[in-house]
């Protein structure tokens, strides 16, 4: 009976205790953790892609008007400073002003802007044009357009062009003095790196030959 007591009461302190432990723990306040959650994947390049967007929004919208053949996309191209985008644009309005019939108005247009380039695409439709009636004024705007295509090679091909007219007596409209400061003057509308390496001297030197071979048929004159 002793031994069944001592017992039931060891049962009992223990049953207390863990009683007094379980309710000791949930009066405990829950830790908080200061681990932020995971970041979700779908919003880590949000960001960007969507700072990227106007600027393909503005790259659709300039080519597009090119296509319609808006010259003043071009100027708007070029103040957007890329010049990959530039070119794009320009080759989009080559090609439909070519369609339209009135690729001059584009020519104009940059040959009238300081700030405007031109393109050995766009070097190589006016030259054909120029063939068909070689003048005064065509030859000027050729070999202007041809100096902003910013190629030693292209305007070379322009010079020989029109020193191949004026031999045949189709530029009769020019002195060979004025004939060769054309070409010198324009040589300085090519931007600095199509004068310079190799392509560059050699462009230099057909210029020499060109200035020697005029100033010959000026003295014999």
């Amino acid at each position: 009976m002793l031994i069944t007591l001592i017992i039931l009461f060891f049962v009992l302190v223990t049953a207390g205790l863990i009683f007094t432990v379980n309710r000791y723990n949930r009066a405990l306040p829950e830790k908080k953790s200061n681990a932020l959650p995971p970041p979700d994947p779908a919003l880590l390049f949000t960001s960007d892609v969507e700072a990227e967007k106007p600027v393909d929004n503005r790259r659709t919208k300039l080519v597009e008007r090119a296509t319609r053949g808006d010259t003043a996309a071009l100027t708007d191209a070029h103040a957007n400073g890329e010049r990959n985008l530039y070119d794009e644009v320009l080759s989009a309005l080559i090609d439909a002003r070519s369609r339209q019939g009135n690729l001059n108005d584009l020519v104009k247009h940059i040959a009238s802007n300081s700030e405007l380039r031109g393109s050995v695409k766009l070097t190589e439709q006016v030259i054909q044009s120029w063939k068909l009636a070689p003048d005064r004024r065509s030859t000027i705007e050729m070999l202007h357009v041809a100096a902003l295509s910013d190629n030693a090679g292209t305007y070379g091909k322009a010079i020989e062009m029109a020193l191949e007219a004026w031999q045949n007596g189709k530029l009769s409209g020019f002195k060979p003095e004025e004939l060769i400061t054309l070409i010198e003057s324009q040589y300085w509308e090519l931007a600095s790196e199509a004068r310079s390496g190799g392509a560059g001297y050699s462009l230099k030197r057909q210029i020499a030959d060109a200035r020697r071979d005029l100033a010959t048929a000026t003295t014999g004159r």
